[in-house]
């Protein structure tokens, strides 16, 4: 077996370019300093990306286009190495869904967007990048990849990766958007790398998106990166979590503005995980500090749903703090581990219109987070206990320590249309309707606003009255 993974790991690069070694930016990329992120046009007057104005439009098409071509929708280039050898200042690819698979790039032009038009264009041939394997790797300021498929379900076993958003400690990126996305993996693994990932990019997302059979996590914002949003998308199937945010505490260098192991104001928001793998909790931040958790349906594994921490760098300084987790809805049916556990000086967080199902412990805390983070006005299932610095207690005595004094006790069968068929809307009459407080949220799982009724609805979902 692991002869054949090496024989085709050689076919593979023999079919590619060799790796190419990237420059750094011109741009030192974004300084996480709250300014505005990818969706936004208020860095420029036009509609490109990061908000510049379109100076070039260019099409390509890999069945009628010829590189010889001058990139008119007419007249179209052959692929995207082509296209954005041609580009301008600011430019727009429209890629042409054809019957054949399109290569990868390594992408190095700032203020570029990418944009699948006729149909969802599938990148198929992934491309060799400072030694990295992906479909599309980008390591520039301001790209957004939109309407596309890409897909590195055959490279098992070699730690590929569909997008990869790329900057170095000298130069992070900024305005990386990854945007309608359909990323397809091989599926989950022992081993393996983020399908979506970013790395040292401020100012970065990924928005409704559709990823499944990560061999590692599913979405993952590794290294240092501010201002990041992961919203709107659908994980399913991963190796190493659904959803993870790793400051990388670890690596960090002290009194570097950029390598100081800490993510601040990340979203996670809106998001719907499933069979997130055995390795890792559904949705992970590690030393991600003053972010949002909110509106997520997640159908927790083994490892449990939600994890703040410090990832096990046993250094308090560097834990999840001051976090809002809001109007979740965590199945945990299958978990062994707890469904939320706030661990290693996550402090300040917030855990508020929250719903858990299952059969085991559904928040756990330890010593450096029991006197400091307020939990209420949640639903739980009947029978689920609660850890609190290493004792394990029913939901009165959890009460008399101080949480969910305003939350409430509920079995899956009056909350959900359908839990078992994966429908986790409220049905009518639902104990959790009118139950929550204002949190600050406007928008439910849906889109919809919330709140309807009388008061916020607790869970991911607001039921219209």
């Amino acid at each position: 077996m692991r002869l054949g993974v090496l024989a085709w790991f050689s076919a593979t690069l023999a079919c590619t370019p060799a790796s190419i070694v990237l420059p750094l930016p011109d741009s030192a990329g974004g300084s996480g300093d709250g300014s505005a992120g990818p969706d936004s046009d208020s860095d420029g007057d036009g509609d490109g990306p990061g908000g510049c104005a379109i100076d070039r439009a260019l099409w390509i098409d890999n069945v009628a286009g010829d590189n010889a071509n001058p990139g008119t929708e007419a007249s179209p280039l052959a692929d995207l190495d082509a296209a954005l050898a041609a580009g301008g200042t600011c430019t727009v690819i429209h890629v042409v869904a054809t019957d054949e698979g399109y290569s990868g790039a390594c992408i190095q032009r700032d203020a570029v967007a990418i944009v699948g038009v006729g149909g969802r264009p599938h990148f198929d041939a992934p491309v060799v990048c400072d030694d990295r394997l992906a479909g599309l790797f980008v390591r520039a300021d301001d790209v957004r990849l939109e309407h596309l498929t890409v897909d590195v379900s055959g490279a098992p076993g070699v730690l590929a990766r569909a997008v990869v958003f790329s900057g170095v400690p000298d130069a992070p990126i900024r305005g990386g958007l990854a945007l309608d996305l359909e990323a397809i993996g091989p599926g989950p693994a022992d081993d393996g790398r983020a399908l979506v990932s970013a790395s040292l990019c401020f100012d970065c997302a990924v928005q409704r998106s559709v990823v499944r059979g990560a061999e590692g996590a599913g979405i993952g914002f590794d290294n240092h990166q501010d201002d990041a949003a992961i919203l709107d998308n659908v994980v399913d199937g991963a190796g190493g979590g659904c959803i993870v945010v790793n400051g990388e505490p670890s690596e960090a260098i002290a009194g570097d503005a950029v390598i100081d192991g800490v993510s601040s104001r990340v979203s996670v928001e809106r998001n719907i995980v499933r069979d997130c793998g055995a390795q890792t909790p559904s949705i992970h931040l590690a030393s991600a500090v003053d972010g949002t958790v909110v509106d997520n349906v997640i159908g927790a594994s083994e490892p449990g749903g939600i994890l703040l921490d410090d990832d096990g760098l046993g250094d308090g300084a560097f834990g999840s703090r001051d976090t809002l987790l809001a109007h979740n809805t965590i199945d945990c049916s299958a978990c062994t581990d707890p469904a939320v556990r706030i661990l290693a000086g996550s402090t300040g967080v917030r855990m508020v219109d929250t719903i858990v199902t299952g059969l085991g412990a559904a928040v756990l805390l330890d010593a450096s987070t029991h006197d400091s983070v307020a939990i209420d006005h949640d639903a739980y299932a009947p029978g689920m206990t609660f850890v609190d610095a290493g004792d394990t207690l029913g939901f009165t005595l959890w009460q008399a320590r101080g949480f969910d004094g305003g939350s409430i006790l509920a079995a899956a069968a009056d909350l959900f249309v359908d839990l078992d068929g994966g429908d986790v809307h409220l049905r009518d009459g639902a104990p959790a309707i009118d139950a929550g407080v204002d949190a600050g949220v406007a928008l439910d799982a849906d889109g919809a606003p919330r709140w309807q009724g009388a008061a916020p609805d607790l869970g991911a979902y607001e039921r219209a009255p």
